[in-house]
């Protein structure tokens, strides 16, 4: 089992991971600071175990869902956002009445950054990733370095533990062992470029960089099952190649060549799917079992199908015909190989059609929280000579849906108001 305090491995593993991750030394990162750097923590022996997990790129709770408002505010800054599953209504994460939400006395209120958000949930704690921008460095100074805060589910308490250097950049998949979180750091210094898989222990603010990812073949962290990393990576031939490494010993051992012969695939929750040879594939990247799902219809020369959300026992696969234009769906029964048309669907403000789209599934519940269009929302922006300008930007609009209701397309909604 792996440990929740990973990230303290001992010295001498960690030097055998590097050699096993391929690369050199790791460059020199900062560790945890609230206004600073500081050298990288040094590993130790864990001491508790806990499973990898993936998370969403958005921050499901108990209670609630958080999200950031795709509309910017007129300073480049951006609201926090809280979707309550029992009131069914999403308003900014803010208590006061009255709050216009659009300045830094608002708990809801993001500074501009740049570059992207990312509003995670470990337990019932909320943890914020600033991503990074080295390229908006000059406008927005430090407000362009990528950093991680904490703070409790309403919003209250937001803490700096983290806070990283210029020409850094985090990348997902997010993961954590409960403790922890893992992703991948990119540190471009002096024109070399070197990419991380990196560990950041929430509670002391410490970073530890695990090994060194070889950036000249594309290696990257991808995913995560059970007590292991999904790694990937390109080969000679310039073929996809997903690796599986262990999380206590680094050592690597393949799943998967994306051969000629496999047209698509999706890596989610720990099962890589693809298409090869007219037939659907599971394979489980803990136990390594490969399972053919479903034998698939030929696809014409004009045809193309692509893997979207892999959940509860589905498979959602799209299927574009570029001779008629038209892009249908199926929700695949990845027990019976069953291939029912899925028929959640909406044009969206820029016409083009999409599946409704699963966001989260409500914790303790069969119940998700979807994507189901977009409301156009009028904003106001001012040109660089003062003029002030109108443009409409689309805002999503959000529903929640049971489990049966969305892989049977049945349009049972209960949706969500908005209070913003």
């Amino acid at each position: 089992m792996l440990n929740r305090g990973f990230c303290f491995l001992l010295c001498a593993a960690l030097l055998a991971a590097l050699s096993a991750c391929g690369a050199q030394e790791p460059a020199e990162s900062p560790a945890a600071s609230t206004g600073g750097s500081a050298a990288v923590s040094e590993p130790s022996r864990p001491t508790q175990s806990s499973l990898l997990r993936e998370l969403n790129m958005g921050a499901a709770t108990s209670e609630g869902y958080y999200f950031i408002d795709p509309i910017q505010n007129s300073d480049g800054s951006v609201t926090l956002m809280y979707l309550d599953f029992a009131k069914g209504v999403e308003l900014p994460l803010c208590s006061s009445p009255g709050c216009p939400h659009n300045g830094p006395e608002c708990p809801a209120n993001l500074p501009a950054s740049g570059g992207g958000y990312v509003p995670l949930a470990v337990g019932e704690q909320l943890v914020l990733v600033y991503t990074g921008a080295p390229s908006s460095s000059q406008g927005l100074g430090e407000g362009a370095l990528p950093r991680i805060e904490t703070m409790e589910p309403d919003g209250s308490g937001r803490t700096p533990i983290l806070r990283f250097e210029s020409g850094q950049e985090l990348f997902d998949p997010y993961i954590t062992d409960g403790q922890n979180l893992y992703c991948n750091l990119m540190t471009t210094k002096g024109g070399q470029t070197t990419k991380e898989l990196v560990c950041i222990d929430l509670t002391g603010g410490e970073m530890t960089a695990l090994c060194t990812l070889d950036d000249s073949v594309g290696e990257t962290l991808s995913g995560a099952c059970g007590e292991a990393f999904i790694l990937s990576s390109y080969n000679k031939q310039g073929q996809r190649v997903f690796l599986r490494m262990d999380a206590a010993s680094l050592q690597k051992e393949e799943l998967l060549t994306i051969s000629p012969d496999i047209s698509t695939y999706r890596l989610e929750n720990g099962q890589l799917y693809y298409i090869a040879q007219n037939q659907l594939h599971a394979l489980d990247c803990a136990s390594l079992d490969d399972t053919v799902v479903c034998e698939l219809d030929p696809l014409s020369e004009a045809q193309d199908a692509l893997l979207g959300s892999s959940r509860d026992g589905h498979v959602l696969m799209l299927l574009d015909d570029y001779e008629t234009g038209e892009t249908s769906y199926f929700a695949i029964d990845t027990a019976t190989g069953e291939q029912p048309p899925f028929t959640l669907a909406y044009s969206s403000a820029m016409g083009s059609q999409r599946p409704v789209a699963i966001l989260a599934k409500v914790p303790g519940q069969e119940v998700y929280l979807v994507e189901t269009g977009e409301t156009m929302v009028d904003v106001q922006i001012t040109g660089s000579d003062g003029t002030a300008t109108t443009v409409q930007i689309p805002r999503p609009t959000h529903a929640l849906i049971s489990v049966s209701d969305y892989w049977s397309s049945n349009p049972n909604y209960t949706k969500i108001q908005s209070d913003f």
